[in-house]
């Protein structure tokens, strides 16, 4: 293999073209891994050195031709302390660019029973017809009977009727409002502190006037509050 199909050959690899316009830094890499180049002397950082080396390419170039592949050669050979014939000579006798990690081909049949419609069951059988071609919306609008058979196109749903309401709903009787935590809750003849004196004696609110009401120490009904001294220390002015 001359070297300039070895330049072809890995420029090319995994693009899919016949000709190329150039190695990336990809393919370079791939190259110098490929062909057993790397090693103590020369390393994977090497690489990428000289690919970007300014005596190889101009900065702003992101491929080299085959003209620059050789010039990163001279520089391989010189950082790994070997004449060029003698690496032009080892990147020949290998057999191009290696597939160990690409993707393979999957012979298992699940690729098959994926694609071919054929193979389909179900709802899924319903959307493709004997040919295998797709139904469209027609087949996405029918669903397979228990047979196995598509069936009918779906009619349009019917819109959702509102819940029915409760035949005997609950109910608080009076009875349940006049006792117990109902009674304690809204008659504020029941109150005692600071929410009794905010409704006067037929259980209307006093408002602000309410609020600004408190004890004055006796334990009768008095005027604005003091001090704190009025409200915690009750009795020690007796």
């Amino acid at each position: 293999m001359s070297l300039q199909q070895v330049y072809v050959d890995f420029a090319c690899f995994g693009k899919g073209v016949n000709g190329t316009t150039g190695m990336d830094g990809k393919a370079f890499s791939k190259f110098c891994k490929d062909c057993k180049l790397i090693n103590s002397k020369f390393s994977a950082t090497d690489v990428d050195l000289i690919f970007a080396n300014t005596k190889v390419k101009p900065k702003a170039e992101r491929k080299i031709s085959y003209e620059q592949f050789l010039v990163a050669l001279e520089l391989i050979a010189a950082k790994k302390g070997c004449t060029m014939d003698s690496l032009t000579s080892s990147i020949q006798s290998t057999n191009g660019p290696s597939t160990n990690n690409t993707q393979k081909v999957d012979e298992s049949g699940i690729v098959s029973k994926m694609t071919d419609a054929s193979l389909y069951t179900g709802a899924h059988k319903s959307r493709f017809d004997e040919e295998g071609k797709g139904k469209g919306l027609e087949g996405r609008d029918s669903i397979p009977k228990g047979t196995g058979s598509p069936s009918s196109p779906i009619s349009p749903k019917s819109p959702s009727k509102p819940s029915t309401p409760l035949s005997n709903p609950p109910t608080v009787t009076k009875t349940q409002t006049s006792s117990g935590i109902f009674a304690r809750l809204t008659d504020t003849s029941k109150y005692t502190g600071a929410h009794k004196q905010r409704f006067d004696e037929d259980g209307k609110g006093r408002g602000a006037a309410g609020r600004d009401i408190g004890g004055n120490g006796t334990g009768t009904q008095g005027g604005r509050v003091g001090d704190l001294s009025s409200m915690t220390r009750t009795y020690l002015n007796k």
